[in-house]
């Protein structure tokens, strides 16, 4: 956190860290080590890139804080309206199986799926199976 919050200092720092985050050899990493199943570069290269493009780099070190900070549990916990909670079996940066272990309890308003055989983008990797259980959950 200590180095990305002063990254957030720096627009020289800030600059270098966009050159890095726009390469696609750093879009490939991300999404071999941190967010896909199983990795799939066509997917990557038709979803991963045009937006990061138009985004500012702080957003980039502002999702990094944040990752690294954010208390999901507690935010759930205050949740009062039908919810539908997305996991993916094999999500390395949202682990909703440690998380589903601080409830003694789920609420009843609360609907978990788990899409098998995905990683944390499960929306690119199965769209139609995501798709399928939001319909599901919104009739």
């Amino acid at each position: 956190i200590w180095v990305l919050k002063n990254v957030r200092k720096s627009a020289k720092a800030a600059r270098l860290v966009k050159h890095i985050l726009a390469t696609r050899w750093w879009g490939y990493f991300v999404a071999k080590h941190m967010n896909m199943y199983r990795f799939d570069k066509e997917i990557v290269d038709k979803y991963g890139f045009d937006g990061k493009k138009l985004m500012s780099v702080y957003v980039y070190i502002d999702l990094g804080i944040s990752a690294t900070t954010f208390n999901l549990a507690a935010l759930i916990k205050k949740i009062k309206i039908p919810t539908l909670i997305i996991s993916a079996e094999y999500d390395k940066l949202c682990d909703f199986k440690t998380l589903s272990e601080q409830f003694t309890e789920k609420p009843h308003h609360i609907s978990i799926v788990e899409i098998k055989e995905s990683g944390h983008t499960a929306h690119f990797e199965q769209p139609a199976l995501v798709a399928s259980h939001i319909e599901k959950f919104i009739k």
